[in-house]
C-alpha cells in the first residue's frame, strides 16, 4: 500500500545546535549512537539532510533522507527511508518521488532481501517480489526515487508494463532453485520466452521462443537436464552435448 511521506515535524527532534558534518563519512555508521532522534544539516545549516530515530523497540533505527530540489527555498524532500536493527542490518527500506509517494518498498532478514514491490509513478505495481537474496547487499539500494535492487535466488517474481499488463514471472521453491514456468511477454500481450525446470533446477518440458507477431524463433525440449530436440542443433551436436552432460 503506497503512502504520504512524514514531515520532519511529525518525528521527535532533540533541542540542539546543528551537527558539524563530516562529509567524509557516511551517517549509517553513527546511527547505531542515536538516543532518541538526531538531525544531520546541508553545509549552509539551513535544510535538513536526514533524520535519524530510535524506534520504540530499543534496538532499531529508521534514517530519512531528503534533498532539496530548490535552493531558494530551505525546502526539504524525502527521498528515503531506512530501517535497521541493533546488529546492523537493513530490515526494511522505502523510497519515495518528488511527490511524496512510494515508489519502492523492501523488507530484508539478517540484512538479506526478503520482498520487494516497485510502483510506477501512477501507483500501479512494476515490480512484486520475494526473495532470498540480492546481486547488491551494500546498506543502501537507492538511487534518486528507485531502490535499485536486483534480487536473485527468488521465490517468486511478476513484472508489469506501464498498462498493467505482464511482463515477466519467475518463480523457484524456498532453497532459492530456479523451478517450475519462467515467462516473458511483449508489450502487445504475446508470449516472447517460456522456460521450464524441474524441482532440482534442471531444464524440463518446453523452452521456447517466440518472435513479436508470434510466430517461433527457436524450440527445444528437455527432459531433467538432458535434451530431447533443440531446433538449432543437428542430432550429432545434441548427442555431443548430452555427453559431455553425463547422459548416455
Amino acid at each position: 500500500m503506497r503512502k504520504k511521506q512524514r514531515s520532519v515535524g511529525d518525528w521527535p527532534e532533540v533541542n540542539r545546535k546543528p551537527n558539524e558534518l563530516d562529509y567524509s563519512n557516511n551517517a549509517f555508521d553513527s546511527m547505531l549512537n542515536v538516543t532518541e532522534s538526531d538531525t544531520l544539516w546541508s553545509k549552509d545549516r539551513e535544510r535538513i539532510s536526514s533524520v535519524r530515530h530510535k524506534l520504540d523497540d530499543g534496538g532499531s533505527i529508521k534514517e530519512k533522507w531528503f534533498n532539496h530540489p530548490n535552493y531558494d527555498k530551505a525546502e526539504n524532500i524525502k527521498t528515503s527511508e531506512v530501517e535497521v536493527d541493533a546488529n546492523r542490518n537493513v530490515v526494511r527500506q522505502t523510497v519515495y518521488d518528488d511527490d511524496g509517494t512510494t515508489t519502492g518498498e523492501a523488507t530484508y532478514e539478517k540484512g538479506e532481501l526478503r520482498t520487494l514491490k516497485e510502483y510506477y509513478p501512477d501507483g500501479s505495481v512494476k515490480r512484486d517480489a520475494r526473495a532470498l537474496g540480492s546481486v547488491d547487499t551494500h546498506r543502501h539500494h537507492v538511487k534518486g526515487s528507485t531502490l535499485n535492487v536486483i534480487p536473485t535466488d527468488i521465490i517468486s517474481m511478476k513484472e508489469y508494463y506501464p498498462d498493467g499488463s505482464i511482463k515477466n514471472v519467475q518463480q523457484g521453491n524456498e532453497q532459492g532453485v530456479t523451478t517450475g514456468k519462467q515467462e516473458r511477454y511483449y508489450p502487445n500481450g504475446n508470449l516472447k520466452v517460456e522456460r521450464n525446470f524441474d524441482d532440482q533446477g534442471r531444464r524440463h518440458g518446453k523452452h521456447a521462443f517466440w518472435k513479436k507477431d508470434g510466430s517461433i524463433r527457436h524450440e527445444a525440449v528437455y527432459d531433467h537436464g538432458r535434451i530431447v530436440s533443440n531446433s538449432r542443433l543437428s542430432k550429432e551436436e545434441i548427442d555431443k552435448r548430452n555427453k559431455l552432460n553425463g547422459f548416455n
